[in-house]
C-alpha cells in the first residue's frame, strides 16, 4: 500500500514496481484511472519498454475502474460475488494461458471508490484482493492520495486499510512530517509529557500495525485528546510547510 502527495512520486513508485516485474518476465494488470495509466505507460516508454508490443503479446493487461465498478456496484453497495468474478477475470487473461509465471498487479479501484465516498464498498474490494492472493501466483500494489494534514484522513479509513495490507509505504517527503509531528508534540505538551504519550501510545498500539509513528500519535491523539490533536494538527501544519519551503528554497 503505497501513500503519496505528489503524482510524480506516484509514477516513480509504480514504475519501479513495474520494471522489476517486466525483468523477470512476469505479466502486469493496470488497474488505473486514464490519467495515471497514461503517466505509468509514458515512464514505461522512457525506461525502453515497447509498451504496444506488451500489449499486443498480452504481458501487460489495461483496466479501467470506472468499467469495473459499473459492473459491480449498485449505489452504494457492492455486489461482491461480481467483483471476485470480475478481478479473477483479470487474472486469468494476465495470466495469459500459462505464459507468465506471475502477475504484478497495481490498482487504483478501490482508491476510485474511497474518493467516491464508497468507503465500506472500498474495503469489502480490499478483502476479495486479499482472498484471491490466498490462491493466486500475484503480487498487488494499491495507491491512495494522501494528505497528511487532512482532518478527515483521521476518521479511521486509513487505519481500516492498514488492516487490508501487508506493508505500507509513506509518502515521499515523510520524515520531513514526522519531524514537524514531533516538534509540535513536544512544544504544545511539553517534552517530559510527550515523552511519556509516546510510551503509552506504543503500548496501546497494535504490534502489527502497519501505521508509521507520526499517524500512530495523530490517530491516538484524535480519539483520546481531540482538542489537543486539532492545535497539534495545526502546529504541524505550520512546521511542515516550513519545511517544505526551505527545501525547494535550498534545491532553487
Amino acid at each position: 500500500m503505497q501513500t503519496y502527495v505528489d503524482p510524480a512520486f506516484l509514477v516513480e513508485a509504480v514504475f519501479v514496481y513495474l520494471n522489476a516485474g517486466l525483468r523477470q518476465n512476469e505479466s502486469i494488470a493496470l488497474a488505473a484511472i486514464p490519467s495515471n495509466l497514461r503517466a505509468f505507460e509514458d515512464k514505461l516508454k522512457k525506461g525502453g519498454w515497447n509498451v504496444a508490443a506488451l500489449k499486443e503479446k498480452g504481458q501487460i493487461v489495461t483496466i479501467d475502474p470506472s468499467a469495473v465498478l459499473s459492473r459491480c456496484m449498485a449505489g452504494n453497495k457492492m455486489n461482491g460475488a461480481n467483483a471476485r468474478a470480475i478481478l479473477s477475470d483479470v487474472l486469468e487473461k494476465a495470466r495469459c494461458g500459462g505464459a507468465y509465471r506471475k502477475t504484478r498487479v497495481y490498482g487504483e479501484i478501490v482508491n476510485v471508490l474511497w474518493q467516491q465516498g464508497h468507503s465500506k464498498a472500498a474495503i469489502q474490494l480490499e478483502q476479495i484482493w486479499n482472498d484471491l492472493l490466498q490462491n493466486d501466483a500475484f503480487s498487488l500494489f494499491c495507491a491512495y492520495p494522501f494528505d497528511p494534514l487532512d482532518q478527515h484522513l483521521y476518521s479511521g479509513f486509513l487505519r481500516d486499510m492498514c488492516d487490508e495490507h501487508s506493508v505500507l509505504i509513506p509518502f515521499g517527503d515523510y520524515a520531513q512530517f514526522e519531524a514537524s509531528v514531533n516538534r509540535a508534540i513536544r512544544e504544545i505538551l511539553g517534552r517530559p509529557l510527550a515523552g511519556m504519550l509516546e510510551t503509552l501510545i506504543e503500548r496501546e498500539q497494535n504490534a502489527t500495525s502497519l501505521l508509521p509513528q507520526a499517524q500512530s500519535d495523530l490517530f491516538w491523539l484524535k480519539q483520546n485528546m481531540p482538542a489537543t490533536w486539532r492545535r497539534i494538527l495545526t502546529r504541524t501544519a505550520y512546521y511542515y510547510s516550513s519545511r517544505k519551503n526551505a527545501s525547494r528554497e535550498g534545491s532553487a
